[in-house]
């Protein structure tokens, strides 16, 4: 049955996991779940890659025009979002699940009005409601430091 299994690209992590686990690599290509995770390993970009979206990234946290907090420092990527979370928790008195609930409930076009930088959905149950809730305290501490 192994014989049969066809393997995509064998790679050092592929070869690295079935050595640790003493498994033949071809049958953890029997488990969907790892198949699902190879393909995201197998579409992350190279090293070479990598480092030049890093490099990107630190080019873009320099303040543009409008972007700079009030002590000059970069706005962070999620800061409009956790700032319209801070208004609704404060004037309509929702709550961190509310909160939640309406974020992942608007549409992909309306989160990016709000938010262009991190207009993605937030995890549903607890998981999301802590991502409320550590943003309103981060959110009301820039509001307290802008003061």
């Amino acid at each position: 049955m192994l014989d049969s299994i066809k393997t995509p690209g064998r790679g050092p992590e592929i070869a690295e996991i079935a050595k640790t686990l003493n498994i033949d690599e071809r049958v953890l290509y029997t488990f969907p779940a790892f198949r699902a995770a190879y393909r995201s390993i197998a579409s992350a970009p190279a090293d070479g890659e990598d480092r030049q979206a890093k490099k990107a990234d630190k080019a873009d946290t320099k303040p543009a025009a409008g972007n700079a907090s009030a002590n000059g420092r970069p706005r962070r990527r999620c800061y409009e979002r956790d700032h319209e979370w801070l208004r609704c928790h404060k004037q309509e008195r929702m709550g961190m699940a509310a909160i939640r609930d309406r974020w992942n409930a608007m549409t992909d076009e309306a989160r990016r009005k709000v938010a262009p930088l991190a207009w993605e959905k937030i995890g549903n149950g607890r998981s999301g409601r802590d991502t409320v809730k550590s943003a309103l305290k981060v959110a009301e501490g820039e509001k307290t430091q802008a003061r």
